[in-house]
C-alpha cells in the first residue's frame, strides 16, 4: 500500500512539473523567449552581418583559385571558423573580392571551399558609410584610406603618403593625374577631304572622392539549392561625387576641302589616360577597395564645305563638385556645382566656306568595385565654332550682291554620370544621364562693327583719296571690341567712284580710294552677314568726318 501511495505521489509531482513547464506565464520560459527574440533582433539590427568572417591575410595565402569560385587557402596559424553560409573578403594581389561560402572542407591548415559572388550588401545593413579621400571631411561613419598606390611609367609601385599635409589646393590626385604633350597633329577625326586634329592637349586633375552608401535593413533569404540562409540589405542608395578642380589646355585645328559631315557619338581614344589608383578603406573592420581610373574619350559633331584651314585654342580652369544620387529602383539625379575661368586663343582662318563644329576631348573618371566598373563621371569641356561664308552675285549690274564671313565661338562644360550594371549586386539597368550643361560661354563673335578712321585732310569733289575703316570683333571674355583677325569682307557703296567694290580687312583695317562727284555725295562701307543683311555700316561725306551706325 505504501508503495502504491509513493508511486501516485511521484506521478502527481511529475505531472505538476510538466504542467508548470508548459505554462505560458512561466517567467523562466519568458526569459528563454526573450533571449531568442533578442538573438533575432541582433541579426536584424547589426551593422555587419553575423555571417561575415574576417581573415588575417598576413597569416593566410591562396594556394589555388579559379573563375568558378573554388579556393584553397593555407593558414600559418589557426584556421578561422568558416562554414557554409559565411561571407568573407578575399584580399590578395591588390584586389578585394567578396564571396559567399557554399561548401567548405578543412584538412590541417588547409581550407578548401566553393563560393559564389557576394557584395557589400551581403555584409552591411542598417547604416550609412562614407568613403572619402578628403581628410577634411567630417561626420558620422566617415572612413578614410588606409592604403593607396599607383604604378609609374616604369612599372614601379608608388605608395601615396596618406599623412601628407593637405590644404585647399591639394587634392588626392595632385601631381598624379596630369598629362601634357605637344601632340603635333594627333588626329581626332579624318576623312578623304578633311582632318580635325589636336596640336596641344594638357590635363591636370586635382580631385577627391566622396562616396556615401546607405544600406537599409537586413532580409533573410533562403537558398533552396542547398538549404543555406543568406542575409542581404533590403535597400541601397548612393551619393557619389568627385570634388576639386581641373585644368585643361587644348589647341584644335581643322582642314577641309569639299563637303563633309560627321556625328557618330564618342569613342575611347586612350585607355588608362590617368594612372589607376587603388584605394583601400576599412569600414567596421571590413576591407573595401575603390579604384579611381580614367579613360580618354573623343567626340566630334561636324559639318563643313569649302576650302579652309582654321585653328583655335583655349585654357580652362574649373572647380567644384560633380556627382549623382541614386536609389534602388530609381533613376540618377545629377549633382553639379561648378565655376570656371577661361582664356581664349582667337581663331585664325584661311580659305573660304562654312564649318559648324563642336569637339570634346574628355577623360571619363570611373570608380571600380569588385574589379568592375561602378559609378562613372564624364567631365567634358568643349569648344564650339560656327564659321560661315556667303555671297550673292546678281547679273546685269545689280547692287544687291554681297560677300561675308561670320564666326561665332563658344565654350563650356558638358557632363554626364553613369552607373554600371549589377552595382552592389542590384540590377541598375546601366543607368546613365544625358549630357547636361554646367557652363556655357560665348567667347567671340566676328564681325561686330565697322568704323571710319578720321581723315587728316578735307576731301574735294572730283579728287580721289584713300578712306580707311576699322573692322571690330567682340571678345566676350574681355568684354571689349578688338580689331578683327579674320579677312572680313567690306562692301563699298554710294555715290561717286570707288577703286574697288570690295575690300578685305587685314589686321582689322580696310581702305578704298573714293572720288566724289559733288559736294552732296555719300559713301558707305558695309558689313553683311551670310543672309545678306547689313550688320554694321560706316557713312562718310565730304563735310562729315565721322558718322557710324
Amino acid at each position: 500500500m505504501k508503495k502504491v501511495f509513493f508511486y501516485l505521489l511521484a506521478s502527481m509531482f511529475a505531472a505538476i512539473m510538466f504542467i508548470t513547464s508548459c505554462n505560458p506565464n512561466n517567467p523562466d520560459d519568458e526569459q528563454n523567449l526573450d533571449d531568442n527574440e533578442n538573438e533575432e533582433e541582433i541579426v536584424e539590427d547589426e551593422i555587419v552581418s553575423p555571417d561575415y568572417v574576417p581573415i588575417d591575410w598576413e597569416n593566410a595565402s591562396i594556394i589555388s583559385s579559379n573563375d568558378s569560385g573554388d579556393y584553397s587557402i593555407n593558414f600559418t596559424g589557426e584556421v578561422p571558423s568558416i562554414v557554409p553560409g559565411s561571407v568573407i573578403a578575399i584580399d590578395q594581389d591588390s584586389i578585394i573580392r567578396y564571396v559567399f561560402v557554399e561548401s567548405v572542407e578543412v584538412e590541417g591548415n588547409m581550407l578548401s571551399m566553393k563560393t559564389s559572388q557576394a557584395y557589400l550588401t551581403d555584409i552591411f545593413a542598417n547604416t550609412t558609410i562614407t568613403l572619402t579621400t578628403d581628410n577634411r571631411r567630417r561626420g558620422n561613419n566617415v572612413f578614410y584610406p588606409i592604403e593607396a598606390f599607383y604604378y609609374d611609367d616604369k612599372g614601379n609601385r608608388c605608395e601615396i603618403d596618406l599623412n601628407a599635409t593637405r590644404d585647399d589646393n591639394f587634392g588626392f590626385t595632385h601631381n598624379i593625374w596630369n598629362f601634357s604633350e605637344t601632340l603635333d597633329g594627333m588626329e581626332l577625326l579624318s576623312g578623304d577631304n578633311y582632318k580635325l586634329y589636336m596640336e596641344k592637349l594638357s590635363y591636370n586633375f586635382n580631385i577627391d572622392l566622396v562616396m556615401e552608401m546607405n544600406f537599409g535593413g537586413r532580409d533573410e533569404i533562403e537558398i533552396m539549392a542547398n538549404g543555406l540562409e543568406r542575409y542581404i540589405s533590403k535597400a541601397l542608395s548612393i551619393e557619389t561625387s568627385i570634388v576639386g578642380d581641373f585644368d585643361t589646355e587644348q589647341m584644335i585645328r581643322f582642314d577641309a576641302e569639299g563637303e563633309c559631315s560627321f556625328s557618330e557619338g564618342y569613342d575611347i581614344w586612350k585607355h588608362n589616360f590617368f594612372r589607376p589608383i587603388p584605394i583601400k578603406f576599412s569600414a567596421y573592420g571590413v576591407p573595401v577597395q575603390v579604384t579611381l581610373r580614367s579613360d580618354l574619350f573623343r567626340e566630334v559633331e561636324l559639318t563643313a564645305k569649302g576650302e579652309m584651314s582654321a585653328y583655335v585654342g583655349f585654357e580652362d580652369h574649373a572647380d567644384g563638385k560633380l556627382g549623382f544620387n541614386w536609389a534602388q529602383s530609381d533613376s540618377i539625379t545629377p549633382i553639379k556645382q561648378f565655376s570656371n575661368t577661361f582664356d581664349f586663343t582667337p581663331p585664325t582662318v584661311e580659305g573660304n566656306g562654312s564649318i559648324e563644329a563642336k569637339a570634346w576631348v574628355f577623360p571619363r573618371v570611373s570608380l571600380m568595385l569588385y574589379g568592375v566598373i561602378g559609378p562613372s563621371f564624364d567631365f567634358k569641356p568643349y569648344l564650339s565654332t560656327t564659321l560661315n561664308g556667303g555671297f550673292k552675285e546678281e547679273m546685269l549690274g545689280s547692287n544687291n550682291d554681297f560677300c561675308a564671313w561670320s564666326l561665332d565661338c563658344s565654350t563650356g562644360i558638358d557632363a554626364a554620370c553613369g552607373l554600371s550594371l549589377g552595382f552592389m549586386g542590384y540590377e541598375t539597368e546601366n543607368y546613365s544621364t544625358d549630357d547636361f550643361n554646367i557652363i556655357d560661354k560665348t567667347l567671340y563673335h566676328s564681325p561686330e562693327r565697322i568704323e571710319l578712321v578720321p581723315m587728316q585732310q578735307k576731301m574735294r569733289a572730283g579728287e580721289g583719296k584713300d578712306v580707311e575703316f576699322n573692322v571690330y570683333d567682340r571678345n566676350y571674355l574681355a568684354d571689349a571690341e578688338v580689331l578683327t583677325s579674320l579677312p572680313q569682307f567690306v562692301k563699298f557703296e554710294g555715290d561717286g567712284e570707288f577703286s574697288e567694290k570690295y575690300g578685305i580687312a587685314k589686321s582689322g583695317v580696310v581702305s578704298v580710294k573714293w572720288t566724289p562727284s559733288s559736294e552732296e555725295d555719300v559713301m558707305y562701307a558695309r558689313l553683311y552677314d551670310v543672309e545678306g543683311s547689313v550688320v554694321s555700316e560706316a557713312e562718310f561725306t565730304i563735310e562729315t568726318k565721322v558718322t557710324t551706325s
